[in-house]
C-alpha cells in the first residue's frame, strides 16, 4: 500500500482569508469614496458580494458620499434583499434629493417583494413629499391601513405632515383627530401645519390644549403671531415661554427682532439683541440677518426722529417735536463705563421738547415703564445726574418764553428699579443709548386745555 503524499508547505506570501469581521472594520474607518471602492473590490474578490449586511454599510457609505448610483449598483446586486434593505435603499435616494427614483423603487418593491415593515411608509411618504405627489402620498396612505400598519405614530406623523405641507390641512386634522396616541412631534406638526396654512385661530386652540411644549412649540406660535402681524402677542408669549423656563433658540429671537421692527420700537430689538448677547448666541446668517434687518432702517434717522420715536416707545406719547435743541450735554454713562469707545468721548445727550398730543393706552415699552403726570418739584428729584436737571431747567426757561411756564406739571416715564439701562448695537460706529431719565413731559393748563411737553432723550455714544 502506497503511502499517503504529503500535503503542500503552505504559501506564506498568499493573503490571509478575507473575514466579514474584518470587511466591516474597514468600512467602519472608511472616509472617502476611493477607499470604500476599494473595499468593495475585496468584498467582491472573497465571494462576500451577497452578505446583507456588508451591503447595507455599502449602500449607507455611498449615501452618504452622495454616491447614489453606486448604491443603487450595490443593491442591484444582492440575490434577495431583505425588507429592511429595501427600506435603506429608498431612503438613501431620498435623503440624496430623488425622490422620483425612490418612488419607482417603492413600485419594484411592490412588484416583486410585497414585503413591508412601518419603515417602510414614512420613507416612502416623505419622498412623496419631496416630489410634490401628494396623490400617490393618499394612496400608501391606502396601503399602509389595508396591510395593518397605520398605527404606528412615527408613520402618522409624517403622513399629516405630508397633507399640511402639501395644502390640505383638513386631511391632516383628520389624522390627527383619529390618533389614538400622540406624542410632542405630534402636537408640533399640527401646529406648524395649522400655522402654515394661516389657521392661525384654530393653532392658538391646539396650543392651549398642548400637554407638554418644547421650543419648537413656542416658537411656532410665536413666527405664526409675527407672520399675521400681530407683535404685541408674540411678545406676551415669549413673556410666558419665560416663565415656563423653556430656553429660546435662534429662530424664537429671529421672530422677536421681527415683531420689534413691526412694532417700530428699536428698543424692544435692542433688549432682544442684548438677550440674545448675554445668552451666548452667535450670531449666524439667520440671526446676523434679522439684525441688519431690524437695525438698517436707522441709518437715515436723525437725532430729532429718534427722539420722537424714543417718545412713543417708552413714554406712550406722541406730539409735535420742537425742532430747536434745548441743548447737548457730555455725560458718562454708568452702563457704558466699561466699554473701550466710552473712554473716548464719553456720551452726548441731545434734548428736545415735545408737544404732547396724544397719551397712547399701550406702547412697546409699558410693561417695564410708568407713565406719570408730576410737579416740577418731584421731577427733579427723579433726575439723578446733574445733566438731568440741567436740561429740565432749560426747558422750563424755555417754556417761560413762550408764556407757558405758569401752573407745572411734568409728566416722566420712570424706569422699573433700575437705575440706568443700555439696550442697543453699534451700527456704522454709533450707538443709540436710553438713559434712566427716559422721557419727561411739560404740561400747562391752557386755557383749561392740558396741552403735555416732552424732554425727549436721545444720546449718542461716540
Amino acid at each position: 500500500m502506497a503511502a499517503p503524499s504529503p500535503s503542500p508547505p503552505p504559501n506564506l506570501l498568499s493573503p490571509p482569508h478575507f473575514r466579514p469581521e474584518k470587511a466591516y472594520f474597514f468600512l467602519r474607518t472608511c472616509s472617502n469614496f476611493p477607499q470604500l471602492k476599494q473595499i468593495h473590490a475585496k468584498i467582491i474578490r472573497h465571494d462576500l458580494a451577497n452578505d446583507q449586511l456588508l451591503a447595507r454599510h455599502l449602500i449607507t457609505l455611498s449615501s452618504s458620499f452622495g454616491e447614489t448610483r453606486y448604491a443603487s449598483l450595490v443593491f442591484r446586486q444582492l440575490h434577495s434583499p431583505s425588507t429592511f434593505t429595501w427600506n435603506l435603499m429608498i431612503r438613501s435616494l431620498s435623503v440624496n434629493n430623488k425622490p422620483r427614483e425612490a418612488l419607482l423603487l417603492f413600485v419594484l418593491m411592490l412588484t416583486i417583494h410585497s414585503q413591508f415593515d412601518k419603515f417602510t411608509f414614512p420613507f416612502v411618504i416623505k419622498a412623496c413629499l419631496a416630489d410634490s405627489s401628494p396623490r400617490l402620498g393618499t394612496q400608501v396612505h391606502g396601503l399602509a391601513i389595508t396591510t395593518g400598519l397605520f398605527s404606528d405614530v412615527f408613520l402618522q406623523n409624517t403622513l399629516m405632515d405630508l397633507y399640511f405641507k402639501c395644502g390640505r390641512p383638513d386631511c391632516g386634522r383628520k389624522v390627527f383627530d383619529e390618533m389614538p396616541g400622540r406624542n410632542i412631534v405630534s402636537w408640533t406638526t399640527m401646529l406648524n401645519g395649522l400655522v402654515s396654512n394661516e389657521r392661525l385661530d384654530d393653532a392658538e386652540i391646539v396650543f392651549g390644549q398642548m400637554p407638554t411644549r418644547n421650543v419648537v412649540s413656542w416658537t411656532a406660535m410665536i413666527a405664526a403671531y409675527v407672520k399675521n402681524r400681530r407683535p404685541d402677542e408674540a411678545f406676551q408669549l415669549f413673556r410666558r415661554m419665560q416663565v415656563d423656563d423653556v430656553e429660546p433658540n435662534e429662530f424664537t429671537l429671529v421672530s422677536m427682532l421681527q415683531a420689534s421692527t413691526q412694532l417700530g420700537s428699536l428698543s424692544m430689538g435692542r433688549w432682544v439683541h442684548d438677550y440674545a448677547h448675554k445668552n451666548g448666541f452667535l450670531l449666524d446668517c439667520f440671526l446676523g440677518t434679522a439684525l441688519i434687518d431690524m437695525y438698517r432702517w436707522e441709518d437715515d434717522e436723525t437725532v430729532l426722529e429718534a427722539a420722537s420715536r424714543e417718545a412713543m416707545e417708552e413714554a406712550g406719547v406722541k406730539g409735535i417735536l420742537r425742532e430747536e435743541p434745548l441743548g447737548v450735554w457730555e455725560f458718562r454713562s454708568k452702563s457704558s463705563s466699561a466699554e473701550p469707545d466710552c473712554c473716548l468721548g464719553g456720551c452726548k445727550g441731545y434734548m428736545f421738547s415735545l408737544e404732547v398730543t396724544e397719551e397712547l393706552a399701550t406702547w412697546p415699552e409699558h410693561e417695564n415703564r410708568e407713565r406719570r403726570w408730576l410737579n416740577v418739584k418731584e421731577a427733579l428729584e427723579l433726575c439723578r445726574y446733574e445733566w438731568m436737571q440741567c436740561a429740565l431747567e432749560e426747558f422750563l426757561r424755555v417754556m417761560a418764553e413762550d408764556g407757558r411756564g405758569k401752573e407745572e406739571t411734568l409728566a416722566a416715564s420712570s424706569l422699573s428699579n433700575r437705575e440706568e439701562r443700555q439696550i442697543g448695537s453699534s451700527t456704522n460706529g454709533t450707538e443709540i443709548t436710553n438713559l434712566c431719565t427716559a422721557e419727561m413731559a411739560l404740561a400747562g393748563n391752557i386755557l383749561d386745555n392740558r396741552v403735555g411737553y416732552e424732554i425727549c432723550c436721545c444720546c449718542v455714544l461716540h
